[in-house]
């Protein structure tokens, strides 16, 4: 029988292979650990600021003249 070929390059395969998944959990961990972190919390309920909206369509309002 022929000898078992030898990686010729890099790692094995099956720590490239083990590695994928395994970094893909810490980038996962390290997102969720650093979004807690930096989560910001909600004040107090205030007054709703309200604001008129705006009457008529862009043309009257470009029709109107100017001040």
């Amino acid at each position: 029988m022929a000898p078992e070929p030898k990686p010729s390059r890099g790692m094995p395969r099956s720590l490239l292979y083990a590695l994928i998944p395994g970094g893909f959990l810490l980038l996962v961990v390290l997102m969720l650990v650093f979004g807690r972190a930096e989560q910001e919390e909600a004040g107090p309920p205030g007054e709703v600021g309200t604001t008129a909206p705006a009457t008529g369509t862009a043309a009257e309002r470009a029709a109107e003249p100017s001040q």
